[in-house]
């Protein structure tokens, strides 16, 4: 899932084997130290697709090293990285089809078999479209299947933009390439296999969120010396994409989570769970999709994506109770405790209500030190919400692909002085 990446200057390296050739993916500043034998992929403001090159320390090209094993595939990975961050993704292209044999097949993370490389193209569009900052290529192992097949492995990790803080990394897959060597005597790659990378866990506890916000919570009030205190609205699941689930069991929080129509076993967690929708008090609205991940306010959510994306049995309209955040969070009770004035950590995913909630919420009476928020790229939405949320003294940390992350200025203050 994610980790915090190293301070600036330090990046990871990894030795292929025994040699003393690195694989070094990274997103340093602007301007990275040259380096021999290192492969770099870097993003700058100007240029969301980055920038990927090989450099030596007077700036000559390297030679052809490909007659190794280890430096056949640090080659083979510059080629990947180009086919994700490279300007002219048509050179890529023809430089990886080069080192590829004719009978390629590419296994995806959702198993099935292309005979082109779709997944880093998919990546490619999400680091255009900003959806993420960089990539990192990590945790690389060299192996032999037999005498004729080479194998290497390596971790792919997505890199986003810290503004208050450290880069946020996030694990996702882990890649296995397999390379034979040709009657002609050079090597190429007959296989990419994927498969999603394990959750990350503290203390023994998986984390459950989708995209890091329980990791970047935990660095962001890292100083806080006891358990703090979330609100989850749209909570779906007790476990399954639950942004709070790590914070309690691993960290001691408590909090509120609300879902008008909660799913999994929540008896397994010491929270206040509030059976409702957010929005008028004592009102009833109509709610398409009830129990499902894409569920939410008819008058709000993405209708058409509900349609084309959840299955027809659970494409059902039905009436739900709403209630506005003051009221539940006046009457929520937490080991027989009221909520806090300070609420370390909001998470907000309704799928379309999320603005509505905010321009509603009791920020007078309750001081939240950080909020994500699901935008699905929707505008004006989007835009909306950041405006709003300036407006209440909150900055944007990071956008961590559909969500963004924010901090409320000072929020320092209130982590150290916790009562």
């Amino acid at each position: 899932m994610a980790a915090v990446a190293p301070a600036p200057g330090s990046p990871p390296t990894v030795e292929l084997n025994s040699c003393s050739s690195k694989v070094v993916v990274e997103t340093p500043p602007a301007y990275p130290t040259s380096a021999r034998s290192e492969l770099r992929s870097t993003t700058t403001s100007s240029s969301p697709a980055g920038r990927c090159g090989q450099e030596s320390d007077g700036g000559e090209e390297l030679p052809d090293k490909r007659d190794s094993v280890e430096s056949f595939f640090e080659a083979y990975l510059q080629c990947l990285l180009q086919l994700v961050v490279g300007q002219d993704y048509e050179a890529a292209q023809t430089a990886w089809l080069e080192m590829i044999s004719a009978d390629f097949v590419c296994m995806t993370p959702h198993l099935s078999i292309a005979c082109a490389e779709c997944v880093l193209s998919d990546w490619r569009v999400g680091l255009q479209s900003q959806h993420y900052s960089g990539i990192w290529i990590s945790d690389l192992k060299l192996g032999s299947l037999d005498n004729d097949c080479k194998e290497c492995q390596a971790t792919l990790t997505r890199t986003y933009t810290g503004h208050c803080g450290q880069d946020l990394m996030r694990d996702l897959l882990r890649l296995q390439v397999l390379a034979r060597r040709g009657s002609d005597g050079k090597m190429r790659v007959s296989r990419h296999s994927y498969v999603p990378t394990a959750p990350k866990a503290i203390d023994s506890v998986l984390a459950q969120s989708q995209i890091c916000q329980d990791f970047w919570v935990l660095d962001r009030l890292a100083a806080l010396k006891s358990g703090g205190f979330f609100l989850e609205i749209g909570a779906n699941h007790s476990e399954e994409l639950s942004n709070s689930y790590l914070l309690e069991k691993a960290k001691d929080w408590r909090g509120v989570c609300i879902e008008p129509f909660p799913s999994g076993d929540w008896s397994t967690r010491s929270v206040a769970l509030v059976k409702c929708a957010v929005g008028p008090e004592g009102g009833r609205l109509q709610f398409i999709a009830p129990g499902h991940v894409l569920g939410g306010l008819v008058e709000e959510a993405d209708v058409a994506r509900v349609m084309s994306t959840v299955p027809v049995a659970h494409q059902q309209v039905v009436e739900v109770e709403t209630r506005d955040m003051t009221s539940i969070l006046n009457s929520a009770r937490v080991d027989d405790k009221e909520v806090p004035k300070v609420i370390h950590y909001m998470s907000l995913d309704t799928e379309g209500s999320e603005y509505s909630i905010l321009c509603d919420f009791p920020f007078e009476t309750y001081t939240v030190l950080a909020i994500t928020v699901e935008h699905n790229f929707r505008e004006p939405a989007r835009s909306q919400i950041r405006d709003l949320l300036e407006k209440k003294g909150f900055v944007l940390d990071m956008s961590v692909e559909h969500d963004d992350f924010f901090l409320l200025k000072g929020y320092e203050k209130f982590v150290v002085q916790q009562e």
